[in-house]
């Protein structure tokens, strides 16, 4: 019955946007995300806007639980204004326990980095799926790739070294700290990634006893 009464209060004032803000922010506040998305979308079909209501699209939708919908619209966000990258990983992130999420927002990233695989933002954000699957040699590509389309110094290449040393996997971590030595030669990365290389080797004899 609420969203029967809620429906036909779009109705009333269907040019403005805030009415279906309003409605939908009434129907969120019931718990029905899904409808309260489905207002959203309402609108933007109506007023034939679809940059409407992107972000709280995605927050909706992952409230209902449609994981690969709300990434989709995050997505979307960041094929615009890639300074977003760290606020919608956060975003994602509070979701991430969540049964289905990891694979849904991997869904969608794979479909976003398959249409524009030189958008560097999209990489981010397959390296941070990645990274949340334990996928190390696929987060590694993402890393390296990311690195190569924003010109970067290597310290995210550094890092992923680092969390795959750490979580033992050597040979993507050797694999990462080549791309230092080799892309960063005269960078100040050099030494620190030589140690990390040392504990490689400590790493793999003790592995072979």
């Amino acid at each position: 019955e609420a969203a029967a009464a809620w429906a036909e209060a779009l109705t009333l004032s269907p040019e403005q946007e805030q009415t279906y803000r309003t409605v939908s922010n009434s129907l969120s506040g019931l718990r029905l995300f899904s409808e309260a998305a489905d207002a959203l979308d309402q609108g933007r079909q109506h007023l034939g806007r679809d940059d409407l209501f992107q972000l709280e699209l995605a927050h909706l939708y992952g409230l209902a639980g449609e994981y690969e919908q709300s990434a989709r619209f995050y997505l979307t966000v960041l094929a615009s204004d890639p300074a977003h990258v760290g606020t919608i990983q956060n975003r994602l992130a509070r979701l991430a326990e969540s049964a289905g999420a990891m694979e849904g927002f991997d869904v969608a990233i794979q479909e976003a980095v398959a249409t524009d695989p030189f958008n560097s933002a999209f990489r981010e954000m397959e390296a941070w799926v990645a990274l949340e699957r334990q996928q190390f040699s696929r987060e590694l590509d993402a890393t390296r790739a990311a690195d190569r389309l924003t010109g970067r110094d290597g310290t995210a290449v550094y890092h992923f070294a680092e969390a795959a040393l750490a979580a033992g996997a050597l040979n993507e971590a050797d694999a990462a700290l080549d791309v230092i030595l080799e892309r960063y030669s005269d960078g100040p990365l050099v030494a620190p990634a030589l140690l990390h290389r040392a504990r490689i080797a400590e790493a793999r004899a003790r592995e072979a006893g």
